[in-house]
């Protein structure tokens, strides 16, 4: 799975790249592809919405039988940041911070090395999610709900199924030494977070946040 998801982001930042080096030389072509709305794209098993820098959903596209993904959902799988080379129309994933705008909308940051400057878009910060990932440990799950227990029981709280998320994600973390399942479910403009005791199955915190 893991290296199929690998294939498939790579070889989207190839077509990007590909594509924003032949518009540097003014030979720029139109395809004729397909907007895949019926595609579902999971990562370890979690279902991921991908939007521009509008919130507007975009949607895989599927082209000569190869599936591509906007550059934006590409950067935040890999937890990189995006930047946009103006001046050489290169696209440059880093794992860095910060963002802006030009040709390319969905940069994180936007620079113009002919002109030297920088210009920088909003993004969240990913800091906590890494310090989460460095500081993995090994724990006996075996009195624990599971995820799948834990995903219905927000669900439920939410008054949705799975087949209604636009996103769907949960993890296993630990908070004054209670371990819990963070729970984040996404229905268009609306989030559910909810922290769920991983052993018996008790919602300690539960947060409904819209865009809106």
């Amino acid at each position: 799975m893991k290296k199929r998801t690998l294939a498939l982001l790579l070889a989207a930042v190839f077509a990007v790249s590909m594509i924003a080096g032949m518009g540097a030389a003014g030979l720029i072509s139109e395809i004729k592809a397909e907007l895949r709305r019926d595609f579902t794209i999971r990562v370890d098993g979690d279902k991921q919405i991908f939007r521009n820098v509008d919130g507007e959903r975009v949607y895989p596209i599927l082209f000569e039988g190869t599936t591509y993904l906007p550059v934006r959902a590409i950067g935040e799988l890999m937890d990189k940041t995006v930047y946009w080379d103006e001046g050489k129309k290169e696209i440059d994933l880093r794992t860095e911070d910060p963002k802006e705008t030009t040709t390319v909308t969905d940069a994180d940051v936007i620079f113009d090395s002919k002109d030297n400057k920088t210009e920088k878009t909003d993004k969240k910060e990913k800091t906590e999610k890494t310090e989460k990932a460095n500081k993995k440990e090994t724990v006996d799950t075996s009195t624990f709900i599971g995820e799948e227990k834990a995903k219905a029981i927000a669900l439920k709280k939410a008054g949705i199924t799975e087949d209604e998320a636009d996103r769907l994600k949960v993890s296993l973390d630990r908070d004054n030494g209670i371990w819990e399942y963070e729970v984040e479910i996404r229905v268009g403009r609306t989030e559910y977070d909810a922290d769920i005791n991983a052993e018996t199955g008790e919602i300690i915190k539960w947060e409904v946040d819209s865009d809106d």
